[in-house]
């Protein structure tokens, strides 16, 4: 189609659509794009770093069972600590409002790169978030005297 036989409307459609296609350089997704979902990654593992630090850090159980065997066997008590591990509980802290913050960065990387149409927010992000969060509440309402 010869552009004489365009009217205006046709003529501005065609120009416009050939400027977006020239202003648009990301041909592919680039790794900004990508850092809110390698962010939450990395926010899952300090979840999963703090759940096995206060499992480390909990009072241990005496099993009525091995015990007895213990004291039956090898004559010997067993040893068990029943206070919470201070340092590890205060580590767990720490990678709490380490993986706060990191939802944050990652929040707002998303948030800027929110230019064009088919950019969406990354709902692991948002979830993992609130997850954090919710952990964050609870661990203060758990920990809060032992902390501060």
């Amino acid at each position: 189609m010869a552009n004489e036989d365009l009217g205006y409307e046709e003529l501005v459609e065609f120009f416009n659509d050939k400027a977006e296609k020239d202003n648009e350089r990301r041909k592919r997704k680039d790794w900004i794009t990508k850092l809110p979902v390698i962010l939450s990654l990395v926010v899952w593992s300090f979840l999963i770093t703090v759940w096995m630090l206060l499992e480390q850090a909990s009072p241990e159980v005496e099993w009525a069972f091995l015990a007895g065997f213990g004291r039956v066997v090898f004559g010997m008590e067993p040893v068990l600590r029943l206070h919470w591990n201070r340092t590890l509980v205060y580590i767990a802290y720490i990678f709490l409002l380490v993986s706060m913050g990191t939802c944050a960065i990652a929040v707002i990387i998303n948030k800027l790169r929110m230019r064009r149409k088919e950019d969406r927010y990354k709902k692991s992000v948002f979830i993992v978030g609130g997850i954090s969060v919710v952990a964050f509440v609870a661990f203060i309402i758990r920990f809060g005297s032992l902390l501060f």
